[in-house]
């Protein structure tokens, strides 16, 4: 029972710390990583930064899908993934922005829905 309780607490005050914030230069640095996975070169915390590039990628176009992203029919996780990794990669100067907002961006430029 102790041990239960102190993974609740241990939760409880380190809640803060997951929530980190993301930006720009972590896409970038994630991209990297994905680079890296794909050439099968990469350290196990490569594929967790890959990971973790297409969780925000696809998590922000599923969120927004049919209201401000209109994706095209067939388009896949891993064009939705590079949109997102493009944009960052053309756009410097954002990086010190969130992540969530210049995935948004980069997805409502790339897949605008028609009025």
């Amino acid at each position: 029972m102790k041990k239960y309780a102190l993974v609740a607490l241990t939760a409880v005050f380190s809640s803060g710390v997951l929530a980190d914030y993301y930006g720009g230069n972590d896409i970038a640095s994630w991209s990297t990583a994905r680079l890296r996975a794909k050439a099968g070169t990469a350290s196990s915390a490569d594929y967790v930064e890959a990971g973790t590039l297409r969780g925000l990628a696809i998590g922000v176009h599923d969120s927004f899908e049919g209201t401000a992203i209109c994706s095209p029919p067939g388009a896949t996780n891993g064009q939705i993934v590079d949109t997102v990794t493009v944009y960052v990669d053309n756009h410097p100067e954002k990086r010190t922005e969130n992540a969530s907002k210049l995935a948004l961006e980069a997805l409502m430029k790339a897949y605008p829905c028609k009025r």
